[in-house]
């Protein structure tokens, strides 16, 4: 509901959700590596080909982010749902994310 902290709030989550996964991989790892190495390789596939591949860390397992709150988001000023939206859309990108609005 508060457009100006999106950014902010989607950092965080993207770094807990990157903790979270990174964890259960070294859990996976310790008791089967080629099962935890399969499941990188998988994450890694969709982006080989990709121009930004280098740029691109995904997180590793499927992302949506979803704007919501349009609403509240309507009324800002142009500029500002411009540069948000591309903040969010990069964000997405390079942390491998779908991003739906």
């Amino acid at each position: 509901s508060k457009p100006d902290t999106a950014l902010h709030h989607l950092s965080f989550w993207l770094k807990r959700a990157a903790e979270a996964v990174n964890q259960a991989f070294e859990e996976i790892s310790s008791t089967n590596p080629t099962l935890a190495n399969e499941i990188k390789s998988r994450s890694l596939f969709q982006w080989e080909s990709h121009v930004d591949a280098k740029r691109v860390s995904p997180i590793g397992i499927p992302v949506i982010i979803a704007g919501t709150k349009y609403d509240v988001f309507g009324i800002q000023e142009s500029e500002n749902k411009k540069w948000l939206c591309r903040a969010i859309r990069y964000n997405a990108h390079v942390n491998g994310c779908d991003l739906t609005f």
